[in-house]
């Protein structure tokens, strides 16, 4: 298969916010190619109360984890699990609410007995979305990336008081205000890339 850019992850977060593959616990997941594309948040009222349950939550195999989008990974799990059994290494990107939840599905791909690693990791304006053994996890992932653009708000949430931290691999984009949630929109990050 071609190599696959950062600008076209991003184009099919894009397109799962319109189209997904698989869904379960408010988790919508666009299957394309050898890459999984998990959507962000919309205007619903789930969508965002999963994003305001930002307390900890415990996994024993990822640690403690932002409980809303651990919970939703968890819903989605199964489904996902069986589907990637077979396959050889995907790719996982998200855009916000879709990006925590990529970050967490990649891990459990990791902490999985048996399952592949993923082939890599690329989110867009993700939020924080858990502590040291998560992120000690996602590590060993073989590309890992997470893109900033402008002075996206969602990327600094939940606040560091939980002892949520980010994966690595930081990219700053141009762009933004101060503090413009215009900055977050998957848009601009495909304007951006």
């Amino acid at each position: 298969m071609p190599r696959t850019t950062n600008k076209q992850l991003a184009l099919l977060c894009e397109r799962a916010y319109a189209e997904h593959t698989y869904e379960a616990g408010g988790v919508e997941v666009l299957h394309s190619g050898n890459i999984l594309a998990f959507r962000g948040t919309t205007f619903d009222g789930a969508d965002i109360l999963k994003d305001l349950r930002g307390y900890p939550w415990y996994d024993k195999r990822l640690g403690w984890c932002h409980k809303g989008f651990l919970r939703g990974a968890q819903a989605i799990w199964p489904i996902l699990r069986d589907v990637l059994w077979d396959l050889p290494p995907q790719w996982l990107t998200g855009h916000s609410k879709g990006g925590a939840e990529a970050t967490l599905i990649a891990a459990l791909m990791i902490a999985d007995k048996g399952m592949r690693s993923p082939a890599g990791l690329v989110t867009f304006g993700s939020p924080r979305v858990g502590r040291k053994k998560l992120i000690k996890i996602v590590r060993a992932i073989p590309m890992s990336l997470r893109y900033v653009n402008g002075n996206d708000p969602v990327p600094s949430h939940p606040w560091e008081i939980w002892g949520y931290d980010h994966v690595p691999g930081i990219l700053r984009l141009k762009g933004g205000n101060d503090w413009d949630m215009h900055d977050h929109r998957i848009a601009d990050y495909i304007g951006n890339v």
